[in-house]
């Protein structure tokens, strides 16, 4: 493993955000602008998770598209970094966080009060805003492990991902498929983000899990600097699985995006969302989704994962906490939903 590779890869991280306009929007709007002291009616945060992932420059688009009519709106929106998906359900009840993005499964499981949100019950104020980009469990293996696929993990060192994750979380449903613990693993480990490459290329590791859109910049490093393969993940176990819980769906990891992935990979997903709390005034909901909504292309631009991203199918695709009623309002005002 190179081990410059490893020191500059956040710092070229951030420069690949800068280039696309995001980094001003996840870093310096989490200050007071001095251009614009007075102008901020509202400000809100909105969740995302690690700076190395998807969650945290999609969370720039949205806020680069918020802040652009700023002056006339007066809401000033900012990107929070977080451990992911349960972690942002945390922190949108805590209020700490005032829009989030989550996963589709996670935002089931909080509606309903299941999984990780048992103990806490139904999280009644939920509010969905819309749907944005699918996202993929993706298990990569050190080339030497000889895992080809999900079961040769069973007595490997696999790391699961950190507590509060979305990736974590959706390991766990398949692996209640398989009747498998963390126990059946020689080891489980919760590193973070950042030093999952380097765990993995020295061999500290046999496997990691992550759930990313793609292409993903933590996939190319470990493919790129040390052979990683990408695992499929099929068959009966996985389909009983998307059978049972109609958040998830199958999945391909596309072939040629990255070295040794030639083919497309089969796995399965769900949808990144933007969820939001009762908490949050219909007006901020409404502006926040008209301006992302009148700003798709430039948002589409913005980051591979976003490119996709389809305006005729947001307002409903992997959403179960009822919409908020600002999403409503805009979503009839232009047709997206029926007026009656």
């Amino acid at each position: 493993m190179n081990v410059l590779n490893l020191a500059v890869r956040s710092l070229l991280v951030l420069g690949l955000l800068a280039a696309s306009g995001i980094a001003q929007t996840a870093f310096a709007q989490t200050e007071d602008s001095a251009a614009l002291p007075s102008v901020d009616r509202t400000q809100v945060a909105v969740g995302t998770g690690s700076i190395t992932g998807v969650y945290y420059p999609a969370g720039g688009a949205i806020c680069a598209a918020v802040n652009t009519d700023r002056p006339t709106h007066r809401i000033r929106c900012k990107v929070r970094p977080s451990q992911g998906s349960v972690a942002n359900i945390e922190d949108l009840r805590q209020g700490r966080s005032q829009f989030a993005i989550v996963q589709s499964d996670t935002q089931y499981a909080a509606v309903n009060g299941t999984g990780p949100f048992k103990e806490q019950g139904p999280f009644r104020n939920l509010r969905s805003v819309l749907s944005l980009y699918s996202e993929s469990l993706t298990v990569l293996a050190n080339s030497a492990s000889r895992i080809e696929r999900f079961e040769d993990l069973r007595g490997k060192r696999v790391n699961i991902g950190p507590t509060g994750s979305g990736a974590r979380a959706t390991l766990d449903g398949l692996m209640a498929q398989y009747g498998w613990s963390y126990g059946d693993f020689a080891e489980a480990t919760d590193l973070p983000p950042a030093a999952l490459a380097q765990a993995l290329c020295s061999d500290r590791i046999d496997a990691m899990v992550i759930l990313a859109g793609h292409p993903n910049s933590a996939v190319q490093d470990v493919t790129n600097n040390c052979a990683a393969v990408i695992v499929p993940i099929d068959g009966p176990k996985r389909d009983a699985l998307l059978r049972a819980n109609r958040y998830y769906g199958g999945a391909v990891v596309p072939g040629g995006l990255y070295r040794n992935s030639n083919r497309d990979i089969p796995t399965f997903g769900v949808l990144a969302t933007l969820v939001t709390t009762t908490a949050v005034s219909d007006d901020v909901v409404y502006t926040v989704t008209r301006e992302l909504l009148d700003q798709l292309p430039r948002i589409q631009s913005m980051h591979p994962a976003l490119s996709r991203l389809n305006r005729n199918t947001m307002a409903y695709a992997g959403l179960t906490a009822p919409l908020a009623d600002g999403a409503v309002r805009y979503y009839r005002e232009t047709g997206l939903l029926p007026t009656n």
